[in-house]
């Protein structure tokens, strides 16, 4: 096939056309031509050439279902020549080289007006054995690979198992080969990775210098665990309030075996990678007085987020560095890159981002944490990542020790009165951390609650709830986005929808007039008149609909 703007020679193309039809009878060959005019000038050029040719009765024949196709412009030849897939390419146009990254089918291409395919039948010393009968599509030509005999090795490290692992079993679990799953899970729950010493050691740099020879508190509790008469630890022997054979007069383990065992589970980690805390709250609180010396260091926040980080900082006395979010709020690594300073310990990030709902791009967070490994430690918040079409960054904590997950049961799990958060990182870090904890920090009646929502039949019914919850979302994004009272309403992965009003504050007052309490967000970075929705059941999503369409 051959394709030839206004400015090629036509008796080149008549040879280069003839040289394949005299092959045998059963050949055939295309010109993608720009006009009919050129086509003729092609056509006279060939009844020329064939009257001093041999085989002109083969050429009589394979030219009898050759065509000649007249097309507006180069791309659409292009287009053509792609489907049909030829053996030989001709580009016989301007500036030919400019046009290869479009040619994905062919076997071989002829750049230029010089370039006779026979040239590659002969000396060029390009492969020659190639794709017949449109097969350019799918085979390219036959080479020394295609004789030879393959055989696939591969070895996985413990750290690899960590990070391709989950993906393996999830694949799996999608096929319904449980031993499968079971063949990598088996052996990545045996795993108990450790970070090297080099690791440690730059991360003990991270730490505040007056607390890296601070021993935590030991309490009763801790040193001993086992026990039938309990009298190491003053409690009352009596237990006043009965209920769910929970014993109220005993104090609790600072991290409960069962409920940590049961939540390494949920998120796919190890027991010491691990820790449970009074909210992601406290777990904010917990990293920045470990490595955040007052008024000499700092943290970088990303706004518009979650504001806890600022204010933890500021109880600490460190400094606060904002680099804000790009207009479509998305994260900006080189003004990250620019701001850093060898005071910041700790980088935020929400993913996804409160109050904004957007999931920061994957591959901006992994570079974040690429850029200030040795350097700061980057702390990803996921509290609502269970409502995101992604899944969690758990998985890269084998990657990058300077790596800390926040997760919650506040939201999807429906246990915001229990005040539990999960501190995800590497045992280095876990252990550390819970040197600051307070001896006692989960209640049991709290963490009898989890361990009920642990159960399988519960997470089932919350994964149902969480669909009900992304149904809903996208139901009141579509109801209200053309309202007269609203200007826009951003996408959402979380369980909120952010959205600008006219007038947040009216639009607040309005609301709580009718008892529906609303989120102002009017004030904050790039936030004015917005307002922040949390997708509530359906009745009550119901019930802000209709009071927005009263409001035009």
């Amino acid at each position: 096939l051959i394709i030839a703007d206004e400015n090629a020679n036509p008796d080149y193309i008549a040879a280069d056309l003839l040289s394949q039809a005299e092959h045998g009878a059963d050949s055939q060959v295309i010109l993608i031509a720009l006009s009919l005019a050129f086509a003729q000038r092609v056509l006279a050029a060939i009844d020329n050439q064939m009257q001093s040719l041999p085989r002109t009765a083969i050429l009589n024949k394979s030219l009898q279902h050759s065509h000649i196709i007249i097309v507006q412009n180069i791309e659409q030849a292009i287009s053509i020549s792609n489907r049909y897939a030829p053996e030989h390419l001709i580009l016989q146009i301007n500036d030919a080289h400019k046009y290869q990254n479009q040619i994905t089918n062919a076997g071989a291409v002829f750049l230029g007006e010089l370039t006779a395919e026979a040239l590659g039948d002969y000396v060029t010393g390009s492969n020659h054995v190639l794709p017949t009968y449109g097969h350019a599509r799918t085979y390219s030509g036959l080479g020394l690979l295609d004789f030879m005999k393959w055989i696939n090795f591969q070895s996985v490290t413990a750290q690899g198992l960590a990070i391709i692992g989950p993906h393996a079993e999830t694949l799996a679990e999608i096929e319904g080969l449980q031993a499968h799953k079971n063949a990598v899970a088996i052996r990545r729950s045996a795993q108990k990775l450790e970070i090297s010493g080099t690791e440690k050691h730059v991360l003990m740099q991270l730490i505040r210098p007056d607390l890296q020879n601070f021993s935590a508190y030991s309490s009763a509790r801790d040193e001993a665990r086992n026990g039938k008469i309990w009298l190491n630890a003053n409690e009352s022997p009596y237990d006043y309030i009965t209920y769910a054979n929970i014993a109220n007069n005993r104090y609790p383990q600072k991290q409960p075996t069962n409920i940590i065992a049961q939540l390494a589970k949920l998120y796919q980690v190890n027991s010491n990678e691990l820790l449970l805390s009074r909210g992601s709250d406290e777990a904010i609180d917990l990293l920045i007085r470990l490595v955040c010396t007052a008024y000499k260091d700092a943290i970088i926040v990303c706004p518009p987020t979650f504001g806890m980080y600022s204010i933890c900082a500021q109880v600490q006395g460190a400094k606060l560095i904002e680099v804000p979010l790009t207009f479509n709020f998305e994260l900006d690594l080189n003004a990250l890159i620019s701001n850093w300073t060898a005071a910041v310990k700790i980088i935020f990030l929400c993913s996804p981002n409160n109050p904004t709902g957007n999931l920061l791009q994957e591959k901006d967070i992994l570079a974040c944490c690429e850029h200030f490994n040795g350097k700061s430690i980057v702390v990803i918040d996921e509290a609502y990542i269970e409502y995101a079409d992604s899944q969690s960054l758990t998985q890269y904590i084998k990657q990058y020790p300077n790596l800390v997950i926040l997760r919650t049961l506040s939201k999807a799990y429906g246990l915001a009165g229990e005040r539990a958060g999960i501190l995800i990182s590497n045992s280095f870090l876990i252990e550390w951390i819970l040197k600051l904890m307070p001896p006692y920090p989960i209640p049991n009646f709290t963490t009898a609650n989890i361990a009920e929502t642990l159960q399988p039949q519960r997470l089932a019914d919350i994964q149902q709830q969480i669909t009900i919850t992304k149904t809903e979302r996208t139901r009141l994004l579509s109801k209200l986005q053309s309202l007269s009272k609203i200007k826009k309403i951003w996408p959402s992965q979380s369980n909120f929808l952010l959205i600008e009003t006219d007038d947040a504050n009216e639009v607040i007052e309005i609301f709580a007039t009718n008892g529906i309490i609303l989120r102002n967000m009017h004030g904050k970075p790039k936030l004015d008149n917005c307002i922040r929705l949390t997708i509530g059941t359906v009745e009550e999503n119901n019930q802000v609909i209709s009071l927005f369409e009263r409001m035009r």
